[in-house]
């Protein structure tokens, strides 16, 4: 997960990540996860996959919808980015707080499903947090959590042993099934 300014590539993830949302309730598709809003068909793919190998990341999913918190989720592309997956608060409005997951692509099946896993968990993370309502009193809030953090430059990045525990927890899952594929 990282913490740093809004910049105008945010911004464009964010109409980006809107607009799919609307085009898919406009088609009249299912959203089986409404607080889950992929942007592409490969991510909707894989959050069904995750859902059905890993009964802790349906939990996560359930905790995420009964709360105030929409999770977009995007394919991350910006070659300058080292991270493999990370999340940023975007917004609060209308009686909802937005967060962006990003996940780099391509990753192995299994990887990238721990990947979400792992952002799931800073999102209900979010979820159980009700002070954070931007991306300032996210940072704040990590730190007071104990969240580990880095300083990249001017990106600052943090971290929690839950959702490293958690990523851990659904890569074991899925391998142990044969959902890895």
């Amino acid at each position: 997960m990282k913490h740093r300014p809004f910049p105008q590539r945010l911004v464009l993830a964010v109409i980006m990540a809107i607009s799919a949302s609307i085009a898919v309730r406009a088609s009249g598709e299912d959203e089986p996860f409404p607080h889950l809003r992929p942007t592409d068909a490969r991510l909707r793919a894989l959050v069904n996959d995750a859902a059905s190998a890993s009964a802790t990341v349906r939990a996560l999913i359930d905790r995420i919808a009964a709360s105030d918190v929409v999770v977009l989720l995007a394919c991350d592309r910006d070659p300058a980015v080292r991270s493999p997956a990370r999340l940023n608060f975007m917004t609060a409005a209308g009686g909802f707080r937005y967060v962006l997951i990003r996940i780099k692509n391509p990753q192995p099946r299994h990887t990238a499903i721990a990947l979400l896993a792992h952002e799931l968990q800073h999102a209900a993370e979010i979820v159980g947090t009700p002070a954070i309502v931007d991306e300032e009193s996210m940072g704040r809030e990590y730190e007071r959590m104990g969240g580990r953090r880095r300083d990249r430059g001017t990106v600052t990045m943090f971290d929690t042993k839950s959702a490293v525990d958690i990523g851990r927890r659904v890569l074991e899952e899925i391998t142990a099934t044969g959902a890895a594929d």
